[in-house]
């Protein structure tokens, strides 16, 4: 594997998607099949870019899985629309001033913008993780045109995956923890391995799998390359200005913080009494995910940030 590292990189990558088109395009994977759409080539694009947004990888994080690995997505019946972006991973934070208008708890798809052409030619992969400090920005804020235009029509497979953020990707009850810690990560390793899997129905080459990610999403490609347990799922990797500080247990204090606020942490109103692991996360299941969000936001007012 080749890793190179990139300091200085600047993608003008974020903004307002402004790409639309009827016509349509089609593709199979193993759940079932999609309907996307293509943007026809013009002066400012070689080719013609098929576009598949929304695409489950895993199954919603939800319930009885909130809080758990990332389960393998159910085959469903019929065509899946896949022309419109789905909510973001839900976050609620001070740190940027233009947050993601529509979140939700359910939100494991990525986005597929891949060179037509790719399908005679079987083309390399441009694999994106969005940065946002582990608890803001999504999949769904990237510049559809700019990608497009530089990327996708020039015999490239763009991919963008979501992951869990904040409390949903990150929490940590310490040493006793039914929880597995980086649940985020381990969304971007489920989504690599659909990637490994399933790209070649959109023509695109799973041997040549470039990972790339700015500022935290650096840091997550980090991570990945050294983790012991992580299967080669790509070819190299584009690290640009990663935080790659470590600490062990760094997330135990916000989560206190939230169970406490959720009312997760005691047995009733007895403080000498703190619940176990398992009944404090069972708690926690049971909220509404726009509450715990909410209590997020709280603990964030305090300076206790769930940024991994």
């Amino acid at each position: 594997m080749k890793l190179f590292f990139i300091f200085s990189l600047t993608l003008i990558l974020f903004c307002i998607p402004s790409t639309n088109s009827l016509n349509h395009a089609s593709a199979t994977v193993s759940a079932g099949k999609l309907q996307g759409y293509t943007v026809e080539s013009n002066e400012n694009r070689k080719n013609a870019v098929n576009v598949f947004k929304g695409i489950p990888f895993a199954e919603p994080p939800i319930g009885d899985l909130r809080f758990s690995l990332p389960k393998s997505i159910k085959s469903w019946n019929g065509i899946l629309n896949a022309t419109n972006y789905k909510p973001a991973c839900p976050s609620n934070t001070t740190a940027i001033s233009s947050p993601q208008k529509v979140t939700d708890e359910d939100c494991l798809y990525l986005n597929i913008f891949a060179d037509q052409t790719c399908m005679d030619k079987k083309c390399p992969i441009l694999y994106i993780v969005h940065g946002g400090d582990f608890y803001y920005d999504s999949a769904v804020m990237f510049n559809d045109e700019y990608i497009i235009q530089n990327f996708a029509s020039k015999g490239v497979i763009v991919v963008i995956p979501a992951y869990r953020l904040g409390l949903f990707g990150f929490l940590d009850l310490g040493s006793d923890n039914p929880v597995p810690r980086n649940l985020g990560i381990h969304d971007l390793v489920s989504s690599l391995y659909w990637v490994q899997n399933e790209i070649h129905a959109f023509g695109g080459n799973p041997k040549k799998v470039t990972i790339f990610g700015n500022s935290v999403g650096g840091s997550a490609i980090a991570f990945l390359s050294v983790a012991p347990n992580v299967p080669l799922l790509w070819s190299q990797a584009f690290i640009s200005s990663p935080d790659c500080v470590m600490m062990e247990n760094k997330l135990v204090p916000q989560t206190m913080a939230v169970l406490e606020k959720a009312g997760c942490l005691y047995s009733g109103n007895n403080t000498n009494m703190t619940l176990s692991t398992e009944m404090q996360v069972k708690c926690l299941r049971k909220l509404d995910w726009k509450q715990l969000i909410g209590i997020q936001r709280e603990i964030e007012d305090q300076s206790l940030l769930f940024d991994g």
